[in-house]
């Protein structure tokens, strides 16, 4: 940190460093920041080694390349981080359940990045075909003359497109499939979500209540769950979803759940 971006002195704009009141330098940060950006990264571990790559020395068997990746929910640090300068990590950006509906359909900072993957067959997946799908005309990217897909490595909407058929039902999507071992990964602008929320819904995870929390009910933060659907065992919890690992708002499992 210090040694790449912001060095050991807090400078002045003209590169002089800034002093205290009895003319000592202004460290850039203390023991204090240590500790709080530390717990942004707790729960994270390196993945586990791989080949493709040298590894330097054999003792060691911890993918040191690949980004490191969050062990167990459990283990992160679920509140605010202070920054720097006495304000907090994510300031100045926009509250996610701000964002507007769909937002893979909108215009501006959304955009798509193309990947290649053979993949399961057997995984239901978000496909997109030619007939009426906007969003499959705007990845496809045509050419003029022969009408074939150029399928470009990235894709910035200049529009906000309408929804048709399965996009309608969906509150957000993550890789969408256009063609046999063609995908692309809908990258979302960043945003915050607050630590305590009002009118939050409980949400579980797994078959028991044994993780439970409090989401945002307008936050696509949890899978479809439906209570009542089976006559035989009221109680029974119908799970479904429009593609595997779809993650809906609680007005969207209510609007399901009732039709």
């Amino acid at each position: 940190m210090q040694l790449h971006t912001i060095g050991l002195v807090d400078l002045n704009i003209d590169g002089t460093p800034k002093r205290d009141r009895w003319g000592n330098k202004i460290s850039t940060y203390d023991t204090r920041d240590i500790l709080t950006f530390l717990r942004a990264w707790t729960g994270f571990v390196s993945n586990s080694w791989r080949g493709n790559h040298e590894n330097g020395k054999d003792s060691i068997k911890n993918d040191v390349l690949d980004p490191m990746f969050l062990s167990s929910i459990e283990n992160c640090d679920w509140f605010p981080t202070l920054d720097l300068y006495d304000g907090w990590i994510g300031d100045r950006y926009p509250l996610c359940y701000d964002l507007p509906s769909r937002a893979f359909l909108r215009s501006g900072r959304y955009h798509y990045e193309k990947s290649s993957c053979e993949g399961d067959e057997t995984v239901k997946r978000f496909v997109l075909n030619s007939d009426h799908f906007q969003l499959y005309d705007k990845l496809c990217d045509s050419d003029i003359l022969t009408g074939t897909c150029s399928w470009p490595n990235n894709t910035i909407l200049d529009d906000d497109l309408e929804c048709c058929s399965v996009e309608c039902r969906v509150d957000t999507i993550r890789v969408v499939q256009v063609a046999p071992g063609v995908f692309y990964e809908h990258i979302c602008w960043p945003c915050v979500q607050l630590a305590f929320l009002e009118d939050g819904k409980k949400i579980f995870g797994g078959s028991s209540n044994n993780y439970n929390m409090c989401a945002h009910p307008k936050m696509p933060v949890a899978t479809e769950s439906c209570c009542g659907l089976n006559t035989n065992n009221p109680t029974k919890v119908h799970v479904g979803c429009e593609y595997l690992g779809e993650l809906v708002s609680y007005n969207s499992n209510t609007q399901r759940c009732s039709s």
